[in-house]
Formats: C-alpha cells, sequence, structure tokens
C-alpha cells in the first residue's frame, strides 16, 4: 500500500507539472480554439482523477468544477465534452457515496447525449451501465435493470 501511495503521488506531480504546462499553452492561444482547450480540459479532468485516487475529495472536486465551467466556457453547455465531464463528476459523487448527486449528473449526461443525438457514441452506452450501478447503489433496482 505505501509503494502505490508514493506513485500516486508521483503521479500527482506528473500531471501537476503538464497541468501547468497545457495552462501556459491555453493562454497563448486565443480562447476560441477549441484543441488548445479541450487538451487543458482533459488535462484538467487527469488531476482532479488523480487527487480523488489520492483521497483528496474537496481538492478534487474543486477540479471537477473548474473542468465543468471550462468545458462550457469554452465549447459549449451543449457538447459531448461536457457530458463527459459531467460524466466523470458523477463517478466522483457516487465513489463518496454522494449517490443523489451522482445520479442526478449521470442523469444530466445522458439527456445532453440524447439531445445531441450521440446515443451510438460507444461512450453514451458506458454511461448507461454507470446510471444503472448508481440506481442499484442507491436502491432503485427496478430502475436499474
Amino acid at each position: 500500500m505505501r509503494g502505490e501511495r508514493a506513485l500516486l503521488h508521483e503521479i500527482f506531480h506528473e500531471h501537476k507539472k503538464a497541468h501547468a504546462e497545457y495552462k501556459l499553452i491555453h493562454q497563448a492561444h486565443s480562447e476560441n480554439d477549441a484543441t488548445h482547450s479541450l487538451l487543458a480540459i482533459r488535462n484538467l479532468m487527469r488531476l482532479a482523477r488523480t487527487l480523488d485516487q489520492l483521497g483528496e475529495d474537496q481538492r478534487a472536486g474543486t477540479r471537477f468544477e473548474a473542468a465543468l465551467a471550462a468545458v462550457k466556457k469554452s465549447l459549449g453547455p451543449r457538447h459531448r465534452e461536457t457530458a463527459v465531464v459531467l460524466s466523470h463528476q458523477a463517478h466522483h459523487h457516487a465513489c463518496h457515496h454522494r449517490l443523489d448527486d451522482a445520479l442526478k449528473l449521470q442523469q444530466q449526461s445522458l439527456d445532453l447525449m440524447r439531445q445531441l443525438k450521440l446515443d451510438n457514441d460507444p461512450f453514451y452506452f458506458i454511461s448507461l451501465g454507470h446510471l444503472a450501478e448508481y440506481q442499484q447503489a442507491h436502491g432503485q433496482t427496478a430502475k436499474a435493470v
């Protein structure tokens, strides 16, 4: 376990450096440059997941919120990546036993993907599976089937 934690700390520091680099790249380009925005958002998501693995719930939650705000600002609220961020944020809440929040966010993610006509996207099916898991954990077994 001790070696695992040291590895996670090493990964965290690598992500922290990468995040700083992407932040500089993102600032160097116009705010409308979707490619660089997407890279910065995905890096922020990686950082949030790493913090989560390190047991840094609050810091991870703050990064997930920042990623959601960034994706909505740079790519818009009706974008596939917005649905992806919502789903990752839902998973974060589910892992910390905040199932009401997890269910709400996962449903928002799926609703958005349906609105965008992405219900054949592989991520859509993964998200459906997550929703069923959260429903089952929340005691909504009939809905989860």
